[in-house]
């Protein structure tokens, strides 16, 4: 028998345990991390050092979670450095254009592939974008995020549906009342009612004066079937009652209306249920693993044939080896396996109240059904004849992310692009 039959025939038998590992030499390492962290703020520290380790799979993401923590703690220019930055790499992809459907085609992998997120995850990068534009006065450019938020609602991974987040058109709408287009006002209001008709009050008579309550926690994601490939939204377990009550002192104001639930976003597309997602490989994935399958057995009883001296089994062992590694190919590069990475830091309401802007906004509490909850306004704003007041409650500042390598981010096709990377951010923030 030839030596290089049996040799493969023993390769076949080893190769069966072999596994990929990350790749430290493309690892940030913690000096230059602590570098990179050195000027910026403490509390959002945490926050930085998972958007310099992660590297670009995970931009995306971690520049959401960086936004809200930099609103939260009133470091607004580096809110929109985050958006910005999220926003032009959602586009590459979930644009309404030509070039944008053609580049979703080929976005099929899932939790290798870059960050994007679920539609209402895109749409809120879009809100809180707009709501920095509203802080600035900016009501053209804030109208045109609130309506890109509501694009970002239509699109799934390859397919499209009816735009129905409400919050999104009234927002639109108030915006245009606030640059003194009323026409346009009228139209997104409309749409907004129409949407939900709680918001009638609110598109009647427009409150010149806008506060805006975000409360609970954001959707969960939950990965079901054989190979994981099922992606469910589910309640966290945490929101027995987000509905807030706001008093000043001991006197209640206002008259929250619920303008948008982000549970209901995530499981309806164009108001139809789909509460759960399959990322439709697991079917061929099966198939291939069932040949990697019967390739391992024949080259393990080949390689043992050819040990004992059979020389049809060296032969038997190089076909069954050939077979599995060409079947465990086509099965690894199968990822069925559903993204679960979220955006935890999203509320689950959006909350509108129909009031003037608190006089002494250190009086004011949110009660829920948890008690009293002493509250501050990180955006408080007046432009022209509109102002506006946002909170956001419970407090992202303590959901601390952790770094999601995985070996793909290291191999040498990932790595050098992550450490390219890592030097933009230097020059960014």
């Amino acid at each position: 028998m030839k030596k290089t039959q049996l040799a493969l025939s023993i390769i076949a038998v080893a190769v069966m345990s072999g596994c990929s590992s990350i790749n430290s030499k493309y690892v940030a390492s913690p000096a230059d991390t602590q570098s990179f962290l050195g000027n910026k703020p403490a509390v959002l520290q945490p926050f930085f050092k998972t958007l310099y380790e992660d590297g670009e799979r995970n931009a995306v993401l971690n520049d959401d979670r960086l936004s809200l923590a930099a609103i939260e703690n009133k470091n607004y220019d580096i809110a929109v450095h985050a958006l910005d930055d999220a926003i032009t790499r959602i586009d590459a992809v979930y644009s309404d254009n030509a070039a944008a459907e053609a580049a979703r085609s080929k976005f099929n992998e899932e939790k290798v592939k870059d960050f994007k997120g679920e539609s209402y995850e895109r749409a809120m990068t879009y809100y809180y974008r707009g709501l920095l534009y509203l802080r600035a006065g900016e009501y053209d450019n804030a109208r045109a995020s609130f309506l890109g938020a509501s694009l970002q609602d239509k699109f799934s991974e390859d397919q499209t549906y009816n735009q129905d987040f409400a919050v999104m058109d009234y927002l639109a709408g108030w915006s245009s009342m606030c640059m003194g287009d009323q026409s346009a006002a009228a139209d997104h209001l409309r749409r907004a009612a129409s949407i939900n008709p709680s918001l009638v009050p609110l598109t009647t008579n427009p409150p010149s004066h806008l506060v805006i309550v975000e409360t609970g926690y954001a959707p969960q994601k939950v990965r079901l079937g054989k190979y994981k490939e099922i992606l469910k939204f589910t309640d966290n377990a945490a929101n027995t009652d987000t509905t807030p009550h706001l008093f000043l002192g001991d006197t209640e104001i206002g008259n929250p209306l619920l303008g948008s639930d982000l549970l209901y976003q995530a499981t309806t597309r164009g108001g139809r249920i789909v509460d759960s997602i399959n990322a439709g490989k697991a079917e061929f994935k099966e198939g291939a693993e069932t040949a990697a399958s019967v390739g391992k057995v024949l080259a393990i009883g080949g390689g043992a044939m050819a040990l004992a001296g059979n020389q049809v089994g060296g032969y038997v062992g190089s076909a069954g080896l050939l077979i599995n590694l060409v079947s465990s190919g086509v099965a690894a590069a199968t990822t069925p396996e559903a993204d679960a990475r979220t955006w935890e830091g999203l509320p689950k309401q959006i909350y509108f109240v129909n009031t003037q802007a608190p006089t002494d906004p250190t009086q004011l509490t949110i009660k829920l059904s948890k008690g009293n909850i002493p509250v501050s306004f990180p955006i408080q704003a007046q432009s022209g004849s509109c102002g506006f007041s946002w909170t956001h409650t419970p407090s992202v500042l303590q959901l601390i992310p952790a770094t999601q390598l995985i070996p793909a981010d290291t191999d040498d096709d990932r790595g050098p692009k992550n450490q390219a990377y890592r030097g933009q951010l230097k020059t960014q923030f």
